[in-house]
């Protein structure tokens, strides 16, 4: 679609300024009047959404500032709803009314002008450290899927998952530079006892995921995600929904193939999610979600490490024909995990997912970490 058929885009070429203007003055207004009902009834410290914020923060349950520091991390622990919860948080869990939202769209403006993710800060890194779970199979197990009229291996078939660490670094301004700790403290998972006797009588060949590696990207721009932005490109994209809307419909309109705008938002999500976004960036995004249909409300939920939370899903569609599942704490905005749910073939979701990730910490730090085994090091080119 180019601009001069996009009927969104003539439509706002012909709006007069000063209609605009009080769309502008009117959206204001609905969003505060969202979260003055979002934040009715709940207690005092919930209606306190737009706070000061200690930076970097942690996700990590159950953590004391004494045991962060004798571990020689670089978070702070932080009270509050940025913290996992140790029990039932107001409107979660624990008998308590469920929070007061409508819709997926209602939840996301309110979340929006909570945004609880520290900005990024030039000179120093972005630190975002994940958990995660993967089916996984014994590496090159599967080729024969590739070769026409090959035998399948008896170890194609192996049913396994696998849990991991990941860890990634990346510098936000100065020379450019990424450092990954990847599938750190694994742990695999055998569906039966029968699973795990074929690996171990086949010699227990090595399995995707399951060993860690390091790998550092140095010198020139790397780009990211969808968008295909550099980290200084993220970190300068508008803190408005009209200005963003703007940016990522430019995009859009170059690329490839007939994809509706409200898709193309959808997969560019995680590039806001766990970026180096400005904070106001990505309050910004939340609000362009909040325009998309699509996004329905599951209603409250446990992320995968038992965080509570606010599940939002992206039904599946013949384009992807998955669930795609977002866990985000109500009141800060802060995304705890992300899951994917195969889908039968009438587009029911199995309840289990096939993967998830859950973000531990995610924030700006002085300081990259150390890579956990020799590292794998490219330069980018310039």
């Amino acid at each position: 679609m180019t601009p001069e058929s996009d009927p969104v885009r003539i439509i706002a070429d012909l709006e007069p300024a000063a209609a605009r203007a009080e769309a502008e003055r009117l959206h204001r207004a609905g969003r505060e009047a969202v979260l003055s009902r979002a934040m009715s009834g709940r207690p005092a410290a919930a209606r306190a959404v737009r706070r000061a914020l200690p930076r970097p923060f942690t996700l990590i349950a159950g953590v004391t500032a004494a045991a962060v520091l004798a571990g020689g991390a670089v978070y702070a622990a932080v009270a509050g709803p940025i913290g996992l919860p140790a029990g039932p948080q107001s409107g979660q869990a624990g008998g308590e009314a469920p929070p007061p939202y409508a819709d997926a769209s209602e939840f996301l403006l309110a979340n929006a002008d909570a945004m609880a993710v520290a900005d990024p800060e030039e000179g120093g890194y972005w630190h975002v450290k994940t958990r995660e779970h993967r089916p996984t199979g014994v590496l090159g197990a599967q080729a024969y899927l590739r070769e026409p009229g090959a035998d399948a291996p008896e170890l194609a078939g192996l049913d396994v998952t696998v849990e991991f660490t990941s860890e990634r670094w990346t510098r936000i301004g100065g020379d450019h530079r990424i450092l990954n700790n990847l599938q750190t403290d694994s742990e695999v998972v055998f569906a039966s006892e029968a699973d795990r006797k074929l690996w171990e009588r086949e010699g227990s060949p090595e399995l995707s995921y399951a060993e860690p590696v390091s790998t550092e990207y140095y010198g020139g721009d790397q780009r990211y995600g969808v968008l295909g932005l550099t980290a200084q490109e993220l970190f300068a994209l508008p803190g408005t929904r009209g200005a963003l809307e703007r940016e990522l419909r430019s995009v859009w309109e170059t690329a490839p193939g007939e994809q509706p705008f409200d898709a193309f938002v959808l997969d560019v999500a995680l590039d806001f999610f766990e970026s180096p976004v400005r904070a106001d960036t990505r309050a910004a995004f939340y609000e362009v979600l909040a325009g998309i249909p699509d996004i329905r409300m599951a209603g409250e939920t446990a992320d995968p490490l038992g965080r509570k939370g606010i599940a939002l899903e992206v039904a599946p569609s013949a384009d992807v024909p998955l669930l795609r599942r977002w866990i985000i704490e109500d009141g800060t905005g802060v995304l705890l995990a992300r899951e994917v749910h195969l889908t039968d073939e009438e587009g029911v979701p199995e309840a289990d997912p096939m993967t998830w990730t859950a973000y531990e910490e995610m924030g700006p730090v002085p300081e990259a970490g150390e890579p956990v085994v020799p590292v794998e090091a490219w330069e980018t080119g310039s």
